[in-house]
């Protein structure tokens, strides 16, 4: 057994954590937030996380979403409800999953 099947597939899933939460809550979007950032530079870390998930996570989609939300926790980046945003932020989607935005001024 390979060091990465040992990683991926024998430990907690955040993601589906993350994912079980968003049902619960009535299907309600995440928002990836970080005050003082415009969209275009949030959008632009976003891209980054992704890539480099993908790189370290590929085929397996759910690790990669788990790793793309830790780059995102480590480059500062706070989970909101679209009801947290603060008035005017503008948003987009991550191109993770369907329910993640992320969202700057």
């Amino acid at each position: 057994m390979s060091l990465y099947s040992k990683y991926a597939y024998h430990r907690p899933r955040p993601f589906i954590l993350l994912v079980l939460v968003t049902i619960v809550a009535g299907c309600s979007s995440v928002y990836y937030y970080q005050p003082g950032k415009t969209l275009e530079q949030c959008l632009q870390d976003s891209k980054e996380c992704k890539f480099e998930a993908d790189k370290h996570a590929y085929p397996d989609a759910f690790l990669a979403a788990d790793l793309y939300y830790r780059g995102m926790d480590i480059r500062g980046y706070q989970r909101l409800s679209k009801e947290q945003l603060p008035v005017g932020i503008r948003t987009h989607p991550s191109g993770i999953v369907s329910f993640v935005y992320v969202a700057g001024e």
